[in-house]
């Protein structure tokens, strides 16, 4: 390679790094301007999936920016009856607009056959992003893993299990926040 190749890739490699700065640098000024409305501390929505099904429910706290604490409640499928309770920390990139956030959680999960009730613990972190419109309306989409011990109701010759392992994790939202 001749003198003139290597300064040929050191400039492409210049200009190459100069963009990607650049493109960085616009995407973080567009989301840190200031702006004259302060971000939610407050929100409900529905919310599916993290291992618990699909009827849920969320409330969401923002106490400072890029922290929230979240609570999400759903209805177990396959037993009498079933319901699941996970409060989770929440850390997003941006304050205001569409965010990646980064989510850490625990769970609770209660399920009752007949007369016979069982109950279990478990984790979750999942890694997403949330939409997010002025009119505080929100979507969010999230993955990751989660656990959940093995539980199992029994009543008479029903049989219904929960959990026992490691399991890839999806969470879908849809959110009002004020």
């Amino acid at each position: 390679m001749g003198a003139g190749a290597g300064t040929m890739h050191t400039k492409s490699l210049l200009v190459c790094s100069a963009l990607i700065v650049g493109s960085f640098a616009s995407v973080q000024s567009a989301h840190s301007q200031p702006t004259s409305k302060p971000a939610p501390k407050f929100g409900v929505g529905y919310k599916i999936g993290n291992g618990v099904g699909v009827i849920g429910a969320d409330v969401i706290v923002a106490p400072v920016a890029h922290l929230s604490f979240e609570i999400q409640a759903a209805y177990l499928n396959g037993f009498d009856s079933g319901f699941s309770i996970l409060p989770s920390v929440v850390g997003s990139l941006w304050d205001q607009g569409s965010t990646p956030y980064l989510k850490v959680g625990a769970l609770y999960v209660s399920a009752t056959l007949g007369d016979v009730t069982a109950s279990g613990t478990g984790g979750f972190a999942n890694l997403g992003y949330e939409w997010k419109w002025q009119s505080g309306l929100g979507i969010q989409l999230g993955g990751g893993i989660g656990y959940i011990q093995d539980i199992t109701a029994v009543s008479g010759n029903q049989s219904a299990t929960i959990g026992g392992d490691v399991h890839p994790n999806l969470e879908v939202g849809l959110r009002y926040r004020f």
